[in-house]
């Protein structure tokens, strides 16, 4: 009967501890998570000033008054994108985000709009 008991004990100890590395690996995915999400944050803000830079251009696009809800828009199409290629340096992470708008308004305005 004390085997058995102990036996239970163990096992019960066993699962406790298989529980908190669970919860530590799961833990630690969040921080990286959170971590390339505030990342792409940072280089994401750069989208609504680029696309003012395209506007201002001589053979700019005109954004008809919409250049914010552009900047909305494409910012939620390339942050998947951007995330897959995260960690980047500032500079590079900056140029990819323009490459990525570039690539956006070259796709989904194809003559719709001005410019480019």
């Amino acid at each position: 009967m004390v085997v058995v008991g102990r036996a239970a004990a163990q096992r019960v100890v066993q699962e406790q501890e298989q529980e908190r590395e669970r919860r530590k690996r799961e833990a630690e995915a969040d921080r990286a998570r959170a971590s390339r999400e505030a990342e792409a944050n940072v280089y994401l803000f750069r989208v609504l000033p680029y696309l003012e830079k395209l506007e201002q251009a001589a053979d700019g696009y005109d954004f008809e008054g919409e250049r914010f809800e552009y900047s909305q828009r494409i910012t939620r199409a390339i942050r998947p994108k951007l995330l897959a290629e995260l960690p980047l340096d500032f500079a590079a992470g900056c140029k990819r985000v323009e490459e990525l708008v570039d690539e956006w308004l070259a796709q989904e305005t194809s003559g719709t709009l001005s410019g480019g």
